[in-house]
């Protein structure tokens, strides 16, 4: 431990704890709990994050994989070498995907360190871990097949949230006829009030119609070419025409075209992003922002927002019975979510809690005139 970074921690600490005294904010308290997070990191020794990660199941399997093919030993080769996720999944023989899911999972843990985007280090606990008498620590799961129980879990934590969006809807969240309405000159009757990249059908955009009937413009839902049909059947069945064919339907990729609706209000992206490495949610956010009005539209992003990552919240990685590769979910903080919009030339306006249920992220085109 040393001296100076704790002192260094400790003022940290008392500046966020007369923030949140003063602002019971969003932001203050994910600054307060960060800091409480690198609080006890400074404080834990090697042995103490043994011990803890031992009772953490996923993280502790993730450690066992890295034991099992050589990767902590090639991490200490030597002290303060640099190993990207590209040189790591040659070492191993390991797809870059499954290799970065680990390592950020580690990360999280305090197993590893972290210097730049996709490239690790060895700290004091890889090399503490690496001694062969402590390897002892790391005890046998109780299951062998601790995929399933990890998938187990997230379809549990995905069903919990669904149930508590079904209970408060975006548009419930989102304050929407106080804000929509909040344009020089008002909503432009020639272009779409939603356009919704939802990749298939929802409840939730027949909701949203009869809730707000009065404000209710063009709504386009995007969908898939390939569940193209199967939507339309389902707006068909719903009772299209009680919306006045304000529904319009469009086939769309949105990791791969450019947004096709352009100078909409709205483009929501509800809870598409959660299981998506941050390099695929950055291109669905460059090919809606080359669509949206700089001085009008406005991106709705729907997602669990996390005050801190914890170490089991960053990334879940799952390999169901069916599959031959792992699937990533991921929560993401305020800075995260910041970080992520700025590369994508959008600044945060507010984030609209939800009550538990999940957040909406306001965002806007930053320095971008419609032409």
């Amino acid at each position: 431990m040393s001296y100076d970074e704790l002192d260094r921690v400790l003022k940290a600490l008392s500046e966020a704890l007369k923030l949140q005294g003063h602002e019971q904010s969003h932001g203050s308290s994910a600054n307060l709990l960060s800091t409480i997070e690198d609080l006890r990191r400074v404080l834990e020794r090697p042995e103490d994050t043994t011990a803890r990660i031992v009772q953490q199941h996923l993280e502790a399997a993730c450690l066992r994989g890295i034991m099992q093919n050589g990767m902590l030993k090639k991490l200490c080769l030597q002290e303060r070498i640099n190993w990207n996720v590209a040189q790591l999944a040659k070492a191993a023989g390991w797809e870059e995907d499954r290799i970065e899911a680990i390592m950020n999972i580690l990360t999280s843990a305090g197993i590893v360190d972290r210097v730049r985007e996709r490239t690790y280090i060895a700290n004091d606990v890889t090399r503490f871990l690496n001694n062969p008498k402590q390897r002892r620590a790391i005890r046998k799961p109780r299951t062998k097949n601790w995929v399933v129980k990890a998938r187990q879990e997230e379809l549990r934590r995905t069903s919990a949230t669904k149930d508590r969006t079904a209970m408060h809807p975006w548009f419930r969240i989102f304050p929407v006829e106080e804000e929509l309405g909040k344009t020089d000159g008002g909503l432009k009757a020639d272009r779409a009030l939603v356009v919704d990249v939802a990749e298939t059908s929802n409840q939730e955009l027949f909701d949203f119609c009869k809730a707000f009937p009065r404000i209710m413009r063009t709504y386009v839902l995007e969908v898939l070419p390939e569940n193209l049909e199967m939507t339309r059947k389902h707006v068909q069945g719903y009772g299209e025409q009680s919306f006045d064919g304000l529904i319009k339907l469009l086939p769309y990729k949105m990791l791969t075209d450019p947004q096709p609706v352009q100078g909409a209000r709205i483009y929501l992206l509800n809870e598409v992003l959660h299981g998506k490495h941050d390099q695929d949610t950055l291109k669905i956010l460059k090919n809606t922002v080359c669509a949206m009005d700089g001085n009008y539209s406005r991106m709705l992003i729907v997602e669990k927002v996390v005050l801190v990552l914890g170490a089991t919240q960053k990334f879940t990685v799952i390999r169901a019975p069916e599959q031959q590769k792992e699937q990533m979910y991921m929560d993401r903080t305020v800075q995260q979510w910041t970080k992520l919009l700025k590369w994508a030339k959008l600044e945060i306006v507010q984030i609209w809690g939800g009550n538990g249920a999940g957040s909406v992220i306001e965002a806007m085109v930053k320095h971008k005139e419609w032409l």
